[in-house]
């Protein structure tokens, strides 16, 4: 947390002068794999790909969802990030873009285009918008949202309408730190070019991240981490979905599935939510305009939404969620506090005898 008030702020800038720098909790890396100092992000615990099914009569039949228009224009809604932890937004802007360049791989026909600022919060039509949020009573750090809509010209493939990565940015939050940095790996923060990267997946219409069953997936993110390139699922599953077939000098991929494919050992059966098996049946599309969105959601898709399924939501300061970096909190004992305190009433009565 970065606001405790001036009196603890300041016994404990006092402590810190007195004790040795405290030692990061050990992490359970069975529990968390992605955490960096255990597998990381591209360790085999964390990584699971797949991809947006695209056909809406028959699933899983290798129709993955992709974007028509190229190339993909995006927006931003910074303000909140910009004026509530005083970052510059040029070197904001600069982060951003250079997560979405990243993406733009040889072999593939993804390219990005930058289409300015908005103070909308709702995705829109054709675009990826990045949003910003400033809201004490949210604790989650990320919710991500995507739409398809009917191919113009074959209604029964699916293609890629929006995306909405939406970022908690509050500043000194009640419970949480989320704080932004553009500097990196920075203490207690997350660096926003890493974030962003690593959750652009499912705005393209695939999955990388760690698969925790019934088609719902995690995200990497870490505190005090920072990772600009791409794990070698993230390239391989980029090409096979946007493969560019004009350059002969390129090899597709093969091997990816469908997110909606049952995974591995569950008997054979498809977890959605609430029955609906998103991409298979119409329904309305939450926090969207308030329309119907044929052929895709149903309600919460837990593979793509997972911020509103709370998997997006920053653990206690005392607890090791997965894929954050643990870092060191300052413990005294009581013997220590004890001390400290007998000191200073013994160094108050000798200036009042004095």
């Amino acid at each position: 947390m970065r606001a405790f008030g001036t009196l603890i702020a300041g016994v404990a800038a006092a402590m810190l002068l007195l004790t040795a720098a405290p030692a990061s909790a050990a992490v359970d890396c069975n529990k968390y794999p992605c955490d960096p100092s255990c597998q990381g992000f591209c360790g085999a615990s964390c990584v699971s790909t797949c991809f947006l099914d695209g056909d809406s009569t028959t699933a899983g039949n290798g129709t993955p969802n992709v974007w028509l228009t190229s190339p993909i224009k995006y927006k931003v809604n910074i303000d909140a990030l910009v004026t509530g932890q005083g970052l510059d937004k040029t070197k904001v802007l600069a982060a951003i873009d250079a997560a979405f360049k990243t993406w733009e791989l040889p072999c593939t026909t993804i390219k990005f285009q930058y289409a300015g600022e908005t103070t909308s919060a709702v995705a829109e039509n054709d675009y990826i918008l990045i949003y910003f949020k400033n809201d004490p009573a949210d604790s989650t750090l990320y919710f991500l949202d995507t739409g398809t809509k009917l191919h113009p010209s074959d209604p029964k493939d699916m293609v890629m309408l929006y995306g909405l990565m939406q970022l908690n940015a509050t500043p000194n939050h009640p419970q949480y730190s989320f704080d932004w940095t553009t500097d990196g790996a920075v203490a207690n923060k997350f660096d926003i070019q890493t974030v962003v990267t690593y959750f652009l997946p499912p705005m393209l219409g695939f999955q990388v991240g760690r698969n925790t069953g019934a088609q719902s997936f995690q995200v990497p993110y870490a505190y005090n981490y920072s990772k600009h390139d791409l794990c070698q699922a993230h390239k391989d599953i980029a090409t096979y979905v946007y493969f560019d077939s004009a350059n002969t000098t390129c090899t597709k991929p093969s091997g990816f599935v469908d997110c909606a494919a049952p995974p591995p050992g569950d008997g054979g059966t498809t977890v959605g939510d609430g029955g609906v098996n998103p991409g298979q049946e119409g329904g309305v599309n939450p926090g969207y305009e308030g329309g119907v969105n044929p052929g895709y959601e149903g309600g919460v898709n837990p593979g793509y939404e997972a911020g509103m399924s709370g998997e997006g939501t920053i653990p206690p300061a005392e607890d090791d969620g997965c894929c954050r970096v643990s870092h060191g909190e300052t413990t005294s004992s009581v013997p220590f506090l004890s001390l400290l305190g007998f000191a200073l009433l013994l160094l108050l009565g000798m200036r009042r005898r004095g």
